[in-house]
């Protein structure tokens, strides 16, 4: 074998060895890692359009309210910006509904809370999970909403965003016209709430401005009592009487 015959058989050999050795390196670099930690502040999740499907995130980094794909500021969704959760959005670009939790230490205490709501179709929450507690008074409990289907949720932001900031007359007039969508309701009324409320545990049905007409209790003391009231809040029948 001349010189030449081996030094070409080398470089086959050589070849074909990087080539190996560049196909098992490939391959470990796509093999799944498993990771341990993953540091970061927010997350966001998207549909395959690129479209926001769900956000989370740590304290002050939730995105605000959507509708129609158009971002609000988080300022105009009450705890948007002081805790930390997750929103979830539809396939429209609206905001369908979240959870969000905080807890911090207080000089009186602390002050715990959790939410977790779903949202009625171009609207507000309907359903909610919530939990409160300051360390004197606390509450946990199952909310079921009523929303108008004829006034969007884009309208009340636009006017709470108006009102945030009005001043003087202004401020007044909006501040009017919010208690009177209020009152008809088109902010949502409470209809039912079922939870423990200081060691009070109810179920509580509303009529349609958000009164109590039923209230279904049983106290810290242990003792049962169910009760109807009329529209002005008065019990009209109970049992045990």
């Amino acid at each position: 074998m001349t010189k030449l015959e081996r030094d070409v058989r080398w470089l086959r050999w050589y070849a074909l060895g990087s080539s190996v050795a560049l196909v098992i390196l490939l391959a470990l670099e796509l093999v799944p890692r498993q990771r341990s930690t993953l540091d970061v502040e927010r997350i966001n999740i998207r549909n395959p359009d690129g479209s926001l499907s769900l956000a989370m995130a740590g304290k002050g980094k939730l995105p605000g309210p959507m509708m129609d794909g158009k971002a609000f500021p988080p300022e105009l969704s009450e705890g948007r910006t002081s805790t930390a959760g997750m929103i979830f959005f539809n396939e429209s670009g609206d905001e369908v509904g979240g959870m969000i939790w905080g807890g911090v230490k207080t000089a009186a205490g602390y002050e715990a809370s959790e939410h977790l709501s779903f949202d009625q179709w171009k609207n507000d929450q309907v359903l909610t999970l919530d939990y409160a507690d300051d360390g004197k008074s606390s509450r946990a409990g199952l909310g079921i909403l009523d929303r108008p289907r004829d006034f969007p949720l884009t309208e009340a932001i636009a006017l709470s965003k108006a009102l945030g900031s009005a001043t003087g007359a202004e401020r007044d007039r909006l501040a009017r016209q919010m208690e009177e969508l209020r009152n008809a309701g088109k902010l949502g009324v409470r209809r039912i709430f079922l939870g423990s409320e200081d060691k009070s545990a109810s179920l509580r049905m509303k009529d349609t401005r958000g009164r109590d007409r039923i209230r279904l209790v049983v106290d810290a003391q242990d003792v049962a009592r169910l009760e109807f009231l009329d529209d002005k809040g008065t019990v009209v029948a109970a049992y045990p009487p």
